[in-house]
């Protein structure tokens, strides 16, 4: 019985000892964040930019003057398609590559001049 509450009481005391590194591990992974934190934002901005310029080459289809009955509207919508098909592609690739970028930054520590280069290049 001595045995087993000696190896109770190493156990309780490893997983004592065991609790401050997890919190130091969690402080050093907040100041990682501010490290990098910068770069995200900022990288975040640009593709936030670029998704916004697709709109600007979505053009208002010309509509008569007087109203239009809602089959027509929809045959005016069809003929824009080739632009909607562009924008959605465009959208998509953006999104993709912006969720790349994020899971990369998951594993992204420290940075450097170099890799703030590099993170420039990724970027649309």
């Amino acid at each position: 019985m001595a045995l087993f509450s000696l190896r109770l009481k190493r156990a309780t005391s490893q997983t004592t000892k065991r609790e401050p590194p997890q919190i130091a591990n969690e402080q050093q992974g907040a100041a990682v964040e501010k490290e990098t934190g910068r770069i995200e934002a900022f990288s975040d901005g640009v593709f936030a930019v670029a998704i916004t310029l697709l709109v600007f080459d979505l053009k208002v289809p010309q509509l008569p003057s007087g109203g239009i009955p809602v089959t027509a509207l929809g045959m005016v919508l069809l003929k824009e398609w080739p632009s909607y098909l562009a924008f959605v592609t465009s959208f998509a690739t953006i999104f993709i590559m912006w969720g790349g970028h994020h899971h990369i930054f998951k594993l992204v520590y420290r940075s450097s001049t170099p890799f703030l280069f590099a993170n420039g290049l990724l970027r649309p």
